[in-house]
């Protein structure tokens, strides 16, 4: 046993090295150290990245000139609904089985797209954002004005480049301020471009940074957004247009409504004048008149929405099969008001009516009076006829 134990013990001390094997050469390798600085120790990224995101075709086709009935009690309006646009536009990029709206007119109030835009300009403030958008709020006398504008030449601009890199539009938030500014502003981050910056905010390389964005203010373009150290200011390249500072958006995915826009239509954009039309009961009805003598009817466009004073709001008509734009002669409006005591009067501004086939717009109507045209509880009609003589 004990001789047995002797030979296992001496095997396994080979095996394991502890005793020495005969070599035929050996070799002393001194190793390299790095030495490293921390402080000195910048990695190669590259300075400029382009997505292909391309507004004319991934982006909306209408401009952002919405106007918003807020609270209509106390006439309480907003102009525009960029935040909403930019997060359905991710909407639609993340859910490439559905297609963006194709149509170049601003949805009606109460549609399902502007609904959707509407709901989701809500998300891009008070679900995740509006701790941000609230902090520009804490600048006693402009005391943080050089802070703000320097975060989008740091850090900021780091995480910018980042998402981008990683193939990532990026929606950002864009400050405005007390004088010669923008007001505030939601655009897309599509590229970036920080030529020889160098990482200090107060070099003058600091006027190298660009990034590209889809604006939707401008439609089927992309802007340019730089710093203007002079200023202390960002803004467009192309336009005069100016902010305090920019932001990264916090977003969440939606999935965005299918819009199929039909072959035929008619497109009414109508202007409220200093009478609004009251909606809920008080609502507007059209019906197509066509040479054929046939009628078509369509009630309540407005979908019990109040169109606010001094407004605008473009209302497509779907034409069926077999009937074609210049087969209509004229349109005649129809409001469902009582009028007088309790009922509602409503002043069109103005009316406009063009025929779209196939992508192709022609207009055959337009006028505009202050007013057009009186609705009240005696005279509820109107008709515009765009060929009087033909039958």
């Amino acid at each position: 046993m004990r001789g047995s134990v002797a030979v296992v013990f001496a095997f396994a001390i080979v095996s394991l090295g502890l005793v020495a094997t005969p070599a035929a050469a050996t070799i002393q390798v001194r190793p390299n150290v790095l030495q490293i600085d921390p402080g000195r120790l910048v990695l190669a990224r590259r300075t400029s990245n382009r997505l292909s995101f391309n507004p004319a075709t991934q982006g909306f086709l209408f401009p952002n000139d919405f106007a918003n009935n807020f609270i209509p009690e106390f006439d309480w309006r907003t102009d525009g609904l960029c935040g909403g646009m930019i997060f359905a536009v991710l909407d639609y990029l993340n859910n490439p089985h559905v297609p963006i709206p194709t149509q170049d007119y601003l949805p009606a109030d109460g549609t399902v797209l502007r609904d959707y835009i509407y709901a989701r300009q809500t998300n891009s403030i008070v679900d995740h954002n509006h701790v941000n958008w609230s902090e520009f709020g804490l600048n006693p006398f402009g005391a943080r004005n050089g802070e703000f504008y320097r975060w989008g030449l740091e850090s900021r601009l780091d995480d910018l480049r980042r998402e981008i890199d990683a193939g990532r539009p990026v929606p950002i938030g864009l400050k405005g301020c007390d004088e010669g500014c923008t007001g505030d502003h939601v655009v897309l981050a599509i590229g970036y471009d920080v030529g020889s910056y160098n990482g200090d905010p107060t070099s003058p390389s600091a006027r190298d940074v660009r990034i590209t964005v889809y604006d939707p203010n401008y439609p089927t373009v992309t802007r340019t957004l730089s710093p203007f150290p002079d200023q202390g200011l960002w803004g467009h390249q192309e336009i005069d247009d100016r902010w305090r500072a920019w932001f990264i958006l916090q977003y969440s995915p939606r999935t965005p409504p299918r819009i199929v826009q039909a072959p035929r239509e008619l497109l009414l954009t109508i202007g409220t004048g200093g009478d609004d039309l009251r909606g809920t009961n008080d609502n507007l009805n059209v019906q197509v008149l066509t040479r054929s003598g046939e009628t078509l009817r369509f009630n309540n466009v407005n979908r019990g929405h109040p169109w606010i004073n001094d407004s605008v709001q473009q209302v497509s008509l779907p034409l069926p099969e077999g009937m074609r734009p210049v087969d209509v002669r004229g349109v005649r409006l129809e409001t469902t008001s009582r009028g007088g005591i309790g009922g509602d009067n409503w002043n069109l501004e103005s009316l406009s009516v063009d025929g779209i086939e196939d992508g192709v717009r022609q207009n055959f109507f337009l006028d505009s009076n202050t007013p057009l045209f009186r609705f009240t509880g005696d005279q509820r009609t109107r008709e515009f006829l765009f060929c009087p003589s033909c039958s």
